[in-house]
């Protein structure tokens, strides 16, 4: 029987071992790397092993484990040089949770509760700071909205609604003929007039 090559390979007697390890020491200069104990060896202690990140090149991604984190560690045959894989799921130690992932999503979920989360089913973004309670961004392909404390902006096809605070603004305000009830602010007229010292009644509205 004739096989792929992946599986060829995966047949093999394999002389690079795999080891599960925790996280003793971090380091970011002059690279990301972690020193790993690992307990099914004497608690022998790594020297300083590369992080694995998606990208390094042209794009550029930064992620670093824990203090105490369990992670998975790919080392030469003599355990002199590695790279670590990434971290593993553990009963103390689950992968994120909240606010409920699901197949379609990815995110991340920080310790002081901040999540982070894009779904593709819905094409939906959302990241929410420190926690339930914390400021809030969410969008999708027909709205978005930035909710901090008791006021939103929304941003939709109806144009930018703020519920629930005061827009206020120090610099000048160019708009086209702004107004409000049918009453235009650049071209509107005012009824009882009087010349002398008198002031005018309220804009008339309808023009």
């Amino acid at each position: 029987m004739n096989m792929d090559l992946p599986t060829r390979y995966w047949g093999q007697t394999r002389k690079i071992p795999f080891r599960n390890g925790f996280v003793v020491a971090q380091q970011i200069a002059p690279f990301v790397a972690v020193r790993v104990q690992f307990p099914a060896h004497d608690n022998m202690i790594s020297y300083w092993l590369p992080v694995l990140s998606f990208n390094t090149h042209v794009n550029k991604d930064f992620w670093i484990p824990d203090i105490g984190e369990q992670v998975a560690v790919l080392m030469d045959e003599h355990d002199e040089d590695g790279v670590v894989l990434g971290a593993l799921p553990s009963q103390r130690d689950q992968t994120a949770s909240a606010p409920g992932f699901t197949l379609n999503q990815r995110g991340t979920q920080f310790s002081d509760g901040t999540t982070v989360v894009y779904d593709r089913s819905a094409h939906a973004y959302k990241i929410v700071i420190g926690g339930g309670s914390g400021p809030t961004f969410f969008g999708n392909t027909s709205e978005w909205y930035f909710k901090v404390g008791g006021v939103t902006v929304t941003i939709n096809s109806s144009g930018v609604q703020i519920a629930g605070g005061t827009l206020t603004c120090t610099g000048d305000v160019i708009a086209g003929d702004p107004g409000g009830n049918n009453i235009s602010l650049l071209n509107h007229i005012h009824t009882g007039v009087y010349s002398g010292t008198g002031v005018t009644a309220a804009p008339k509205s309808g023009t």
